[in-house]
């Protein structure tokens, strides 16, 4: 079995890598969402007309760079909630099944369904303040601002930024500004909801990944015994043919 930190490497590692892909329509997505915001309580015009348009107006406006904007803290976020669902989630499982059953690998369906949403609040409230930096950060755009920055009151998706220069000068400058005005817990802002979304996601994947794992492995061994039953019957008959004495001349 891989160790735990081996496991956490590998879902944290594979989690920056999707989101290198993924990272620019989450940009748009989070711009989006702002902007159907405002056009509910404010006259604001529409920026972004869909995925592809949004990725367009904001690659001109502000270059490659607009895209990825804050693509550390995306890493950073992605690193921790998916290294945690992934690294905690098989310790926690085996741990369970031991306590429960004899047989230490025995495939419990009510085990794994308890254990991904497990794995995934420690993920979340690893991976929580990084994807509030991440939002707030990607919302920002002084080229085609939407509204007016007023204070730190409103949650984050009622944030609207438009000021002259850049609102944070980084990842970390953004988390101090965020817990020096708004306290430690302002990290945690939308945190059930998140887990709201999060939760049904880890439980489905990764039950349906270990059910469908099983099933690969149970098919692999039939296979496994299959191809050894053959080889025993192909062996036994050359044997036969070989230990066959030799018939006695007629003449």
């Amino acid at each position: 079995m891989s160790s735990i930190p081996g496991v956490f490497a590998a879902g944290g590692v594979a989690g920056c890598g999707a989101v290198m892909a993924s990272h620019p329509f989450e940009t748009v997505k989070v711009r989006m969402q702002l902007q159907g915001e405002l056009q509910k309580t404010s006259s604001n015009s529409r920026i972004y007309n869909g995925p592809l348009h949004g990725l367009k107006v904001i690659i001109r406006n502000e270059g490659i760079r607009g895209v990825y904007s804050v693509f550390g803290a995306g890493s950073a976020y992605q690193l921790l909630l998916n290294g945690s669902r992934i690294g905690f989630y098989e310790p926690i499982r085996s741990n369970l099944t031991s306590f429960l059953y004899t047989d230490a690998n025995k495939q419990s369906f009510g085990i794994s369904v308890f254990s991904g949403p497990l794995s995934g609040v420690i993920g979340a409230m690893l991976g929580s303040p990084f994807f509030l930096v991440k939002t707030r950060m990607q919302t920002y755009s002084k080229v085609a601002p939407m509204g007016t920055q007023h204070v730190y009151t409103n949650t984050i998706m009622a944030r609207i930024y438009n000021q002259n220069g850049a609102l944070y000068r980084g990842i970390l400058d953004c988390l101090a500004k965020t817990i020096s005005t708004e306290g430690l817990l302002a990290c945690y802002k939308g945190f059930l909801p998140h887990l709201a979304r999060i939760l049904p996601h880890t439980v489905l994947t990764l039950t349906i990944a270990e059910q469908a794992i099983s099933v690969v492995k149970t098919l692999q061994r039939k296979e496994i015994d299959t191809h050894e039953s053959i080889e025993g019957v192909d062996k036994s008959s050359k044997f036969t043919e070989t230990e066959r004495p030799n018939p006695e001349p007629i003449f």
